[in-house]
């Protein structure tokens, strides 16, 4: 059975391409954090993800502090040191603090 597009369609293609597309507007956080995430990608390739996420989804998140819960669980997941060091940058421009 053919799929809903006329031509074969890789996701992962297309997101790449629209994230570089983003980059040439001035959406400074969009950017920011695409290119976050892109570089975590490059760290812990495409299978790290999976884990990661899962293990972020399954923390317990306290609103005042969502950063602690996510850093346990990142590191819990991925401890190579590549992955320290991106968390320190990410947290500051991805994580928002309750009040």
């Amino acid at each position: 059975m053919p799929g809903p597009w006329p031509e074969p369609y890789d996701y992962r293609e297309f997101g790449i391409k629209r994230l570089h597309k983003l980059r040439s507007y001035s959406y400074a956080f969009v950017d920011n954090a695409a290119s976050l995430w892109e570089e975590l990608a490059g760290i812990v390739a495409d299978k790290g993800l999976g884990p990661i996420l899962r293990a972020w989804a399954k923390a317990v998140i306290d609103p005042a502090d969502p950063g602690k819960a996510l850093s346990e669980a990142l590191m819990a997941t991925a401890r190579e040191k590549r992955v320290s060091d991106w968390w320190k940058r990410a947290q500051q421009k991805l994580v928002q603090k309750g009040r």
